[in-house]
């Protein structure tokens, strides 16, 4: 078996959500309560979400994941910890 090398992530540790679009560009969305409607790449210029008055999913999920994400930060929560584990990665 091969020794693997695992980062953990406590979720309390996260500030903000990095959408990585199709073409490579990079967008960092900071843990806040608001969700912009309408996001576009800011490379290709793509429609990444349109919103809520468009009922769209990917904006849905994204929001309810932020929300998640920083009502958990709010809490001080002293029993457990909330995170994730991730195999790093060789480079």
């Amino acid at each position: 078996m091969t020794p693997q090398q695992i980062i953990r992530i406590d979720a309390k540790e996260l500030t903000a959500l990095e959408v990585r679009c199709k073409c490579g560009s990079t967008m960092t969305l900071p843990l806040q309560r608001n969700l912009r409607e309408r996001l576009s790449c800011v490379g290709c210029n793509t429609q990444l979400w349109s919103g809520e008055m468009e009922q769209d999913k990917t904006y849905f999920t994204v929001l309810g994941l932020i929300r998640s994400l920083s009502l958990w930060n709010d809490l001080d929560q002293k029993q457990f910890s909330l995170g994730f584990s991730l195999p790093a990665i060789k480079g």
